[in-house]
């Protein structure tokens, strides 16, 4: 969106409006519903990335602060060589003071990354400055100079085009001045590794010190206004761990950031084939209330994906409060969930009571383009692995639980996928009781611990009907759906032979 205010920019002859006046304005346009002609909601409601150039890097800072009186976060700040008129070093022949917002970082912008050059004090150019607590990068006068537009001042968003769009043959243009290739690199930052690079649209790293304290960064703000905030924030809507592809109807761990200043909200979360929340695409999958507060708070949760198709998806959130103010927020890189359902060549029942033995090796020969094999063991069947897996929670996979077991070989990874109809025993090696691919002392802990906290000899394990009811500990050894003295005993017996076993290595 293009915000023209040259009605009211003012010249060196005419009336001109300070940036304080026109952030004001603009502020209470971007809350209000039907700004837009095509939108008849807020515009506030979706992430905000403001840019702006010279007196405009003063107007986008001032409405980033205006915005945050009124309880929205803004995702990011880029200026452009910013230079509020205000009558400090100002160009030669140009003394006008219009009493412009000064640049100042304010509580509520998540990042702020800052393009400068100068031409040094006296010069008939307008001249660019640093903003303090931000990520600034200072271009070179020189190479600016070389190409582009006739005055450097207009070169800055110039260059921060070009990492907007990278075209070479043609030249990116800006729709005046072509952008020289030579401007990147040398002095400056090569062309994807800066600018455009850090918005959500691209989602590449941030640099800390642009970055707010309050997410995880170095940058001090200043201090804000929030007696009249009243919008709720949702921010960094992110993957735990940063993993993109996912089994259908496995739950994903997220993260993100909320904040209300005057009232707790409700957060939907959904998965959306694209990043427009007002197409009807989202699926809806998740819901919870959180508290209100003024700064931004971390949350984490899961996302369950039963029932949702295998495919490509952004993972969406919705945070509204009782009054109805809505923001969304959407994740910057798609997931992908894979279908789980096995395919015939990678499926054997074994639950007639045969037996099989299983390798990492063997699944990724045989099953090179899946790299897994689902065994239906049942109770009868008599599965052998000769390596540690690692195992993850059960669950449901065409209607049946199944365990999963992740093992190395060489580079690769295979996955291992047994259905037992028992999610209380460990299906790859039944006394490896935390399911780490080993069998420890600590297995024997757990077990007792079960015990105690039951304060019983025995009881009787429940199966699970879905995949948030799975248990945490394989606590069945034995595999009678009991949990009884025998269980740590088997894994007593178990570490006792291992011991004997080196013991007999190490005298041989």
């Amino acid at each position: 969106m293009l915000l023209d205010w040259s009605d009211v920019a003012g010249s060196v002859f005419g009336y001109a409006r300070s940036t304080y006046d026109v952030a004001a304005a603009v502020a209470e346009q971007l809350i209000t519903p039907g700004f837009l002609a095509d939108l008849p909601t807020p515009v506030a409601e979706l992430p905000i990335h403001l840019l702006g150039h010279s007196r405009g890097a003063s107007l986008v800072g001032e409405l980033a602060h205006q915005l945050g009186q009124r309880g929205v976060w803004v995702d990011q700040v880029s200026t452009w060589d910013p230079h509020p008129v205000d009558g400090i070093r100002e160009p030669t022949l140009f003394n006008a003071d219009y009493g412009d917002a000064p640049m100042v970082r304010y509580q509520n912008v998540v990042f702020w990354d800052n393009y400068w050059r100068t031409q040094g004090d006296g010069s008939l150019d307008f001249t660019g400055e640093p903003v303090a607590n931000t990520a600034n990068l200072q271009l070179s006068e020189a190479v600016l100079s070389d190409g582009g537009y006739s005055n450097e001042h207009s070169d800055v968003h110039l260059w921060y085009h070009g990492t907007v769009d990278p075209s070479l043959l043609p030249p990116a243009n800006d729709g005046s001045e072509d952008v020289p290739q030579d401007w990147y690199g040398g002095p400056h930052p090569q062309r994807g590794a800066s600018g455009f690079v850090y918005s959500r649209i691209v989602g590449g790293a941030r640099p800390l010190t642009g970055l707010s304290q309050a997410v995880g960064g170095t940058a001090e703000s200043a201090a804000l206004d929030w007696s009249g905030a009243n919008w709720p924030n949702l921010l960094d809507l992110r993957v735990i761990g940063g993993g993109q592809t996912f089994d259908a109807e496995q739950t994903i761990p997220l993260s993100y950031y909320h904040a209300d200043a005057d009232s707790g909200a409700t957060v939907s979360l959904s998965l959306d084939v694209d990043q427009n929340p007002y197409n009807d695409n989202p699926l809806p999958v998740a819901e919870q209330v959180v508290s209100s507060s003024i700064e931004l708070r971390p949350n984490q949760t899961l996302l369950p994906t039963s029932g949702i198709a295998a495919g490509s998806y952004y993972i969406s959130a919705r945070i509204a409060d009782a009054a109805g103010r809505t923001r969304y927020a959407y994740s910057s890189l798609p997931i992908t969930l894979v279908a789980t359902t096995p395919e015939e060549d990678d499926y054997v029942d074994i639950s007639d009571g045969q037996s099989l033995d299983v390798t990492a090796a063997a699944i990724l020969e045989q099953h090179p383009q899946s790299k897994r094999l689902y065994v239906y063991r049942g109770a009868a069947g008599q599965l052998n692995t000769f390596e540690p897996w690692q195992t993850a929670e059960p669950q449901f996979i065409g209607g049946r639980l199944y365990h999963r077991g992740d093992a190395e070989a060489g580079s690769q990874t295979a996955k291992l996928f047994v259905s037992t109809d028992n999610a209380w025993s460990n299906p790859f090696r039944v006394a490896d009781v935390d399911g780490n691919g080993l069998v420890e002392p600590i297995d024997v802990l757990y077990l007792i611990n079960a015990l105690n906290r039951a304060r019983v000899s025995s009881f009787a394990v429940v199966q699970p009907l879905t995949d948030s009811q799975a248990p945490e500990r394989y606590l069945d050894v034995d595999n009678d759906r009991l949990i009884t003295p025998s269980d740590p005993l088997q894994v007593v017996n178990w570490l006792n032979i291992q011991n004997r076993l080196r013991r007999g290595n190490a005298q041989a």
